[in-house]
């Protein structure tokens, strides 16, 4: 497998992950006003916690040598713990590619973060999460929203449509669609991300444990955007204003200099928040492995060293 084949998967993936909570897209003048209001709201309340039912699936042309699409799904629950915190999580995992499936598991408490993949158990290290007070003083569930996270949804979209979606949870709900502005999406995220101390730990504790250059670059995200030929994404807000179901659908460009066997593909995502005021219960693993031994065995495996490996 070629570094720009991950590339190509790795640009409309972080795409993917980023719009699950937010999206929007093309109608008149009433719709986008509809939408607009829709999003705002959607942005402004807080949710502490939620059952999670997602599904990743990559579907790329060079993916023809491993029999056909790779799939990830997810489910379980999470509870967010505020900025300074990582949130409590226990999500099982499962890769499907080639005709083979692989189950994983990945879970967090307030101060730890741990991974299970094929009957092997990892842990971040506690110092790499330590550092600048992450994981340090976990004060306990704290509900949050796009807007206090610094995300801007009703932003990312051009000319959203409005219409009746599918009930989530028993609430009824309405679907806003349509195209994505990558741009406006990829600035937003990088300034929320700076923002939040989680999250600058956690590129540290990539750095820290052999991926160079964990935090995205100007130039990089160029690079991202160039990567990604169009995004349309939809999102359900229910009647209570409550985010409920995101899925979008990323076209990637074929790679510059068309490396062989690889090509274009599209890339689909789907998150729904099943049920809000989930209840999370992590039990740490006894005696786990560092998860520096799982990034370094990866990266061997994959050629990736740096972020650049990924999005060139």
């Amino acid at each position: 497998m070629t570094r720009t084949f991950l590339r190509s998967q790795c640009s409309a993936a972080l795409l993917c992950g980023a719009l699950f909570l937010g999206a929007g897209c093309g109608g008149d003048q009433d719709s986008g006003q509809e939408a607009g209001r829709l999003l705002d709201r959607a942005a402004t309340r807080e949710i502490a916690s939620a059952e999670l039912v997602g599904q990743l699936r990559a579907d790329l042309e060079g993916l023809a040598l491993l029999g056909g699409p790779l799939v990830l799904d997810a489910r379980g629950p999470a509870r967010w713990n505020g900025p300074r915190a990582l949130p409590e999580a226990d999500l099982e995992l499962s890769f499907r590619g080639g005709g083979q499936s692989f189950p994983a598991r990945v879970s967090s408490t307030p101060s730890r973060a741990f991974v299970e993949l094929q009957g092997l158990e990892y842990e971040v290290e506690r110092d790499l999460l330590g550092r600048g007070g992450t994981g340090s003083d976990p004060t306990g569930e704290q509900a949050t929203s796009l807007d206090a996270l610094g995300l801007d949804p009703a932003g990312w979209f051009e000319d959203p449509t409005v219409r009746d979606g599918k009930p989530i949870g028993g609430r009824p709900t309405r679907s806003i669609s349509g195209t994505v502005d990558v741009a406006a999406l990829l600035e937003d995220l990088a300034d929320a991300a700076g923002s939040l101390p989680v999250a600058r730990e956690l590129l540290g504790a990539a750095s820290e444990a052999g991926v160079e250059e964990a935090e995205l670059s100007d130039a990089q995200l160029e690079r991202l955007e160039r990567n990604v030929e169009a995004v349309t994404a939809s999102v359900d807000v229910d009647d209570q204003g409550f985010p409920r179901r995101a899925h979008i659908e990323v076209r990637v460009r074929a790679p510059e200099g068309g490396a062989r066997g690889v090509g274009p593909g599209t890339v689909r995502a789907d998150l729904e928040l099943r049920r809000l005021a989930a209840t999370v219960n992590v039990r740490p693993p006894a005696n786990p492995r560092g998860f520096d031994q799982l990034l370094r065995g990866l990266g061997g495996l994959l050629g990736i060293d740096s972020v650049d490996d990924l999005i060139g």
